[in-house]
């Protein structure tokens, strides 16, 4: 399961398979994959990489930019890009906590995400009996 040709051994392999199964909102899983694409620029380029560049602020211009509290980030991109990834952090830790202490024990029904066509009856259902 891990490492670099495992099948969870990329981080967008794991942003999507925590979305597939209805671990994360779609927002979260959005912001998750262009953080994670805005992290590679900076880590495979050793120069000409800056929050300054237009792509990468066209990137941070697509993260949703809300705090745990619904407000919007206020700043730059800098700040946005940070606001961000606080938020998705703490959102994550919490439902950690909720699934350990038992608060979260449904799994929530995503097989309309893996369905080709739109789901009826048993499928529209919002978690799994």
């Amino acid at each position: 399961m891990e490492g670099f040709n495992a099948p969870l051994g990329t981080f967008s392999s794991r942003i999507k398979s925590v979305y597939a199964f209805g671990l994360v909102t779609e927002d979260q899983y959005r912001d998750m994959d262009v953080l994670r694409k805005v992290r590679n620029l900076f880590a495979h380029n050793w120069e000409g990489v800056s929050l300054e560049r237009s792509d990468i602020q066209g990137m941070v211009g697509q993260l949703s930019g809300y705090t745990v509290t619904q407000d919007e980030i206020e700043g730059g991109t800098r700040e946005k890009l940070l606001g961000t990834l606080s938020t998705c952090c703490i959102e994550l830790q919490v439902f950690v906590g909720r699934l350990e202490t038992g608060k979260a024990v449904k799994a929530p029904n995503v097989s309309h995400r893996l369905a080709t066509e739109k789901p009826t009856g048993y499928a529209c259902q919002r978690y799994v009996e």
